[in-house]
């Protein structure tokens, strides 16, 4: 077994890792927001997340709760639920995920079967120091049509291509909401105090539709 640190964000990567170690490890973590765990296919990242990856987790949350409160659409957040797989050997913890379309159906769900339940609409990833593991070829294995990442400056929106993704100038999931702006918005929100911030949020919602 091979050890490699990233020294910004403390990521550790192990190597030949068995699938059991991986499910162990999840579980003596459940409901912990850190560490977050990457596995594929023998390759396990454990990844803390420093205090600005999760400053932009947790306002991408209030972000989208309050979009989808001014436009009334429903929408449906599992945080850093697991999602894993032992037949695809593959399993990741985003920093945030959302449900659109089938937010419904997943509202009442304990515990999420990716081969039967649907993937997560959004998800988001905050990726400053790059992961060792390409996060990219999970969320395609996993179905996940768009995912919104920032790497500390900037957001990027991308959405499913085939087998990989592309940058898109607009969400799908949230019409009107483009990388730019989400740019802008995160920034905002880690200068200004939360109550001013979630106004500004609101009064762009409801001009961008």
């Amino acid at each position: 077994m091979s050890t490699v640190t990233a020294p910004a964000e403390q990521r550790v990567v192990l190597r030949s890792v068995r699938w059991e170690t991986y499910e162990r490890l999840v579980e003596d973590h459940t409901d912990m927001r850190s560490p977050r765990f990457s596995y594929d296919r023998g390759v396990l990242e454990i990844m803390s997340p420093g205090t600005l990856h999760e400053r932009l987790a947790d306002l991408v949350r209030s972000l989208v709760i309050t979009v989808a409160e001014t436009w009334e659409m429903d929408v449906t957040g599992l945080g850093s639920v697991t999602f894993r797989d032992p037949g695809w050997a593959r399993g990741f913890e985003p920093d945030a995920c959302f449900y659109v379309l089938h937010a419904a159906a997943i509202r009442d769900k304990t515990a999420i079967d990716p081969r039967v339940d649907p993937p997560p609409d959004v998800v988001f990833e905050v990726d400053i120091t790059r992961s060792s593991i390409d996060k990219l070829a999970l969320y395609a294995q996993f179905g996940v049509p768009e995912v919104w990442r920032h790497d500390g400056a900037d957001a990027a929106i991308l959405l499913r291509a085939g087998d990989g993704y592309t940058e898109t100038g607009s969400s799908r999931s949230f019409p009107g909401l483009g990388p730019g702006t989400l740019t802008r918005l995160l920034d905002a929100g880690l200068r200004t105090p939360l109550p001013r911030w979630i106004g500004e949020v609101r009064d762009w919602a409801a001009t961008a539709r």
